[in-house]
């Protein structure tokens, strides 16, 4: 397998709960996986070649899988891309980690979907990377769980962006994705409050916020703690009405802020059966005047900003991660306001 760049595995068993049914088969494949993985980080196998590797697994007693069983992928000599999908990065990971002295791995791109976090391990995940430029992180958006170890809390955004300035230097393009789809319906408070900050991230051009994500919002309309270099930032919203949009900061106060701002992607996303539980009474015109009206005040502030609202509907049924052969969510822009204004709603 020395020609192997890319990798994908995806658990055979998407429901969890089947596993414990087969409990024996999922050990002997996972002494499999350690077995390749660990031999490949020691330059025994093909796999010391790898350069972007993506797993989607179960575990065997609920939805997440601990990275433990296999920390032997972040001493992979080449590896530069890594998404992981349900899995628990809990404290004792520092411990699998000690060995990697910080800033040593090759690792640019790192992407952490629907996984459990705690505050010491993404800290510890995060100083390995000699350079990393994209990063996607959060916290649990389409799921709700505890571990029953009171030790083990999902880190907060405060916690992310203190580890993340580990990689401030480098990081490129930042995707958090804030936790439940409930709260998107209430303003959000852009009040910054804390000493978090990205204003040391010199080379980040590219934001997403999916979500409430109240701490980045009130950090993007702080003087002295925005982004100043961000150059597109995109808005994805799950609660709207054909009369709002929350979460969209001012533009005037947003363009003053992120002077290098050029393109503002807003995009509504919703499973595709529930966009009537949020206003019985839709109307389309009333809709394109909303978007037309957010378009607008970007317009008006002045500093050329592009405006782009899609629509995106999600398949009823389905969460991320979205594994082989799975629908897809699909976007359809519906407004584009740059230097002339075009509304592409119901042709």
């Amino acid at each position: 397998m020395t020609h192997l760049r890319r990798l994908t595995m995806e658990s055979p068993f998407t429901n969890y709960q089947r596993w414990s049914y087969t409990g024996e088969r999922r050990r002997d494949l996972m002494q499999g996986y350690r077995l390749l993985f660990s031999e490949a980080a020691r330059g025994i196998n093909g796999l010391q070649n790898l350069e972007s590797l993506t797993i989607h697994w179960a575990g065997n007693e609920n939805r997440f899988w601990r990275l433990t069983e296999i920390t032997s992928i972040f001493k992979l000599p080449a590896l530069r891309r890594l998404t992981l999908s349900c899995a628990a990065l809990l404290d004792n990971l520092v411990e699998h980690l000690i060995d990697l002295p910080a800033g040593t791995t090759p690792l640019t791109h790192l992407h952490l979907i629907e996984c459990f976090v705690t505050p010491k391990a993404i800290s510890a995940v995060l100083a390995l990377p000699r350079a990393l430029r994209s990063c996607h992180l959060g916290n649990l958006r389409h799921q709700e769980f505890h571990y029953p170890d009171e030790e083990h809390t999902e880190a907060l955004a405060e916690s992310y962006l203190h580890a993340l300035c580990q990689q401030r230097q480098s990081l490129e393009d930042l995707v958090w994705t804030d936790a439940s789809e409930e709260d998107d319906g209430h303003d959000t408070d852009f009040h910054h409050s804390g000493d978090h900050s990205l204003s040391d991230f010199t080379q980040l051009r590219n934001l997403t916020l999916d979500g409430p994500c109240a701490t980045f919002f009130s950090i993007l309309l702080s003087k002295h703690a925005a982004p100043r270099h961000v150059e597109r930032l995109r808005l994805v919203q799950y609660a709207f009405t054909s009369s709002k949009i929350p979460g969209i900061p001012p533009a005037s106060e947003l363009c003053r802020h992120l002077p290098a701002l050029r393109n503002l992607d807003v995009i509504l996303s919703n499973n595709e059966y529930s966009i009537p539980r949020f206003n019985p009474h839709w109307s389309a015109e009333d809709f394109r005047e909303t978007v037309q009206r957010l378009g607008g005040e970007f317009r008006s502030a002045g500093h050329g900003v592009e405006v782009v609202v899609s629509m995106e509907t999600r398949p009823s049924g389905f969460i991320p991660p979205y594994l082989f052969g799975e629908k897809l969510p699909r976007q359809r822009v519906v407004y584009r306001c740059g230097r002339r204004e075009r509304c592409l709603m119901f042709r």
